[in-house]
C-alpha cells in the first residue's frame, strides 16, 4: 500500500462483525461499499483466516479463496462468496468457515477499483490491476516465469506494503514491508511500477 491521506477511510475500508445463520446464499451487508478485497476470520471458535478478492477465478459459483496459514493454492469447490455486492458480498454455501448457525464472525473489506481491471505493461511481465490510488492499494494477479520480474501495479507512487501468493501452485505466503528494504525477495519496489 502506498501512503495518502484520506478525509474518510470508511470509503475504503470497513470492519463488519455478522452471527451466521447456516443458510446457502446468505447475504453479509453493512460496509457501505462494493467490496473488491475481503478477509473473513470466525471468532467464536478455532477457523482458519480466509481471503479472497474480486479477480480471484469462480469455479464451482463461488469465487477460490486462500487460506492464511497455509501454502496451498486456491480453494474452491462451491463454498466461500457467490457475489461481491453494491453493500457486502454474498456466501455460497454455509459451512464453520463461512456462515454455522449461532456463530460470530468478522469480515474486513477493502474498496480497490469496483471490479474495474487493467492490463498494467509496465512491469517485464503483464500483470492485470485493480488500483485505487486515493487509498493507496492494489489488487495484482500476474502470471510467473520461475525467474526474476518485474511487476506493475498501478499505484504511481512506491508500495509499503506487498503480499504475495500463488493461486495455482502449493506455495509460502511473501510479505514485503518499507521496513525490511534491502532483505531478500527483490529489495524495493518501484514508484512507476
Amino acid at each position: 500500500m502506498a501512503y495518502t491521506d484520506i478525509d474518510k477511510p470508511e470509503d475504503y475500508f470497513n470492519t463488519v462483525l455478522y452471527t451466521g445463520d447456516g443458510s446457502a446464499d446468505q447475504s453479509m451487508t453493512g460496509v457501505g461499499f462494493k467490496p473488491d478485497f475481503l478477509w473473513i476470520k470466525r471468532r467464536n471458535a478455532a477457523e482458519r483466516h480466509v481471503l479472497t478478492n474480486v479477480q480471484m477465478s469462480v469455479s464451482d459459483g463461488a469465487y477460490k479463496w486462500l487460506d492464511s496459514a497455509a501454502t496451498n493454492a486456491a480453494f474452491s469447490g462451491g463454498t466461500g462468496v457467490a457475489s461481491f455486492d453494491a453493500d457486502g458480498f454474498t456466501i455460497k454455501s454455509s459451512d464453520s468457515t463461512w456462515n454455522t448457525s449461532g456463530s460470530t464472525y468478522v469480515f474486513w473489506s477493502w474498496k480497490a477499483n469496483g471490479g474495474t481491471t487493467a492490463t498494467n505493461t509496465s512491469g517485464t511481465v503483464d500483470s492485470v490491476v485493480q488500483a485505487n490510488t486515493d487509498a493507496g492499494m492494489s489488487i495484482v494477479t500476474y502470471t510467473g516465469t520461475g525467474g526474476n520480474i518485474t511487476v506493475g501495479h498501478g499505484l504511481g507512487v512506491a508500495p509499503s506494503a506487498i503480499i504475495i501468493k500463488s493461486r495455482s501452485n502449493a506455495s509460502p505466503w511473501v510479505v514485503w514491508t518499507a521496513g525490511m528494504a534491502g532483505t531478500t525477495h527483490g529489495g524495493a519496489p518501484r514508484k512507476n511500477a
